[in-house]
């Protein structure tokens, strides 16, 4: 862990801050001390269990801008304390804080109860001192994301990089008794491991993957043949006197040649083969550029951001049909890397790489736009499902809202597979599952 924040906080409010507080009050120093170490992993834990998903993390961080909190607040401590209105004001804040921070009131009356009763202060001093200290947390908290330049991403990680000094440092059952579940959440997929079946399939794609150049060579053949005795049968009439060869026949073929060589290249399914271009065109788009490398693409986009994925997975598809189009406009994408906490909406922190990676494409092609669609069977009760699938999908737009994408460009729906259809690509969704889908609206 790169920054213990309890260590930076005692050293910052240093030895003469409790004895203010405890002056305030009217309790002892001892017992002061004491609330303090009780109250401060409980307030860390509060913006622990705030940031653990990127859409809190972009939360906070708003509010930590938004409150101008950069640490300058730990130089005015001998002034904020020294009572009248500026300590009246540094409580109204801490009070604005723990709104902000903590799911609700029931929340705040524990924390104020187990610090009452840890450290012998009275009730209304555990409030009071809880509100206090409030501040001066989330003036260590800003200066660190001032001084580093922190995203939401990086906020998150900072405070998730606590967990385990908390865990070990916080007196037993406080968090449990406070219901945060950040300390007892474990990261669930948002689908479920993939059956034998499915893996099979995935060996069989690379199977016929392996068999792609041959296979284009047998598309080609036959039509550059047909194309080959059309050149003939014309060049012959020219040689006895029929119909001259105009130069706009003589373009239309080679164009013809252009258009099957393109197609069957383009082709990589092993399917029947259509011979038109493709309906969607890509994006106009910062340049950008794509190789492959022993399976692994590599995706050279604007600003400097280069995206390594495997060859044909969920981001390379997707960033193919924003570049260069498809023949089918209503393609559907899967997340293949999201995950969120069992039975929430809140995105699991590994899942950031994947959610940066779509971000990166965007910012690349600025005049696409996305729609999300969540799609979810967990139980019997539909309206849960479709509910959750909603909160999911919406859980993805703030995340790449958070990453610089407008939101305009951004919309989001959720699906029930028991009572909805998917326009375009219909993909059943069976079993204990729950997807997201990024559909292209606008290029």
């Amino acid at each position: 862990m790169g920054v213990n924040l309890i260590d930076v906080f005692r050293d910052g409010i240093g030895d003469q801050t409790p004895v203010k507080i405890s002056s305030y009050l009217g309790e002892s120093t001892e017992n002061t001390r004491s609330a303090i170490g009780t109250a401060l992993p409980a307030l860390l834990g509060g913006l622990l269990e705030k940031a653990q998903n990127l859409e809190g993390a972009a939360g906070l961080l708003d509010y930590i801008h938004h409150e101008q909190f950069d640490g300058s607040i730990l130089d005015k401590q001998n002034i904020l304390l020294e009572g009248g209105q500026d300590t009246t004001s540094l409580i109204e804040k801490g009070a604005g804080i723990l709104d902000f921070i903590l799911q609700d009131k029931k929340t705040l009356d524990n924390m104020i109860d187990i610090v009452t009763n840890r450290s012998g202060i009275g009730r209304g001093s555990a409030d009071t001192l809880i509100k206090i200290i409030s501040p001066f947390l989330m003036g260590i908290i800003g200066h660190q994301v001032k001084s580093k330049s922190l995203d939401s991403q990086g906020l998150s990680q900072l405070l998730l990089d606590q967990k385990k000094t908390l865990e070990s440092t916080a007196p037993t059952g406080l968090f449990d008794s406070l219901g945060y579940t950040v300390f007892n959440a474990q990261p669930v997929p948002a689908t479920k491991e993939k059956k034998e079946s499915e893996k099979k399939e995935e060996e069989e794609e690379e199977e016929e993957h392996a068999e792609y150049h041959q296979s284009v060579s047998s598309r080609i053949i036959p039509w550059v043949i047909l194309i080959a005795i059309a050149g003939g049968l014309l060049y012959i009439m020219k040689s006895c006197g029929g119909r001259p060869v105009s130069d706009s026949i003589g373009q239309n073929m080679k164009q013809d040649v252009k258009t099957v060589v393109e197609v069957a290249t383009d082709d990589q399914s092993g399917d029947t083969v259509a011979l038109i271009k493709p309906k969607s065109k890509g994006s106009q788009g910062i340049a950008t550029e794509r190789k492959v490398v022993d399976s692994i693409a590599i995706i050279s986009l604007s600003q400097g951001a280069e995206i390594k994925v495997r060859e044909g997975s969920f981001i390379d598809k997707f960033y193919q049909f924003v570049s260069h189009g498809g023949d089918n406009p209503y393609t559907r994408y899967t997340f293949d890397s999201l995950s969120f906490y069992d039975s929430t909406a809140n995105i699991t922190l590994a899942s950031a790489r994947q959610l940066e990676q779509v971000a990166n494409i965007l910012k690349s092609y600025p005049k696409v736009s996305i729609q999300l669609e969540g799609y979810a069977e967990l139980s019997k009760d539909v309206g849960a499902n479709k509910q959750l699938a909603t909160q999911r999908a919406e859980a993805v737009k703030a995340g790449l809202v958070g990453m610089g994408i407008q939101q305009d460009r951004i919309s989001s729906i959720g699906r029930s597979s028991e009572v909805d259809d998917k326009p375009g690509d219909k993909q059943e969704v069976k079993g204990n599952k729950v997807q997201i889908d990024i559909f292209v609206t606008g290029m």
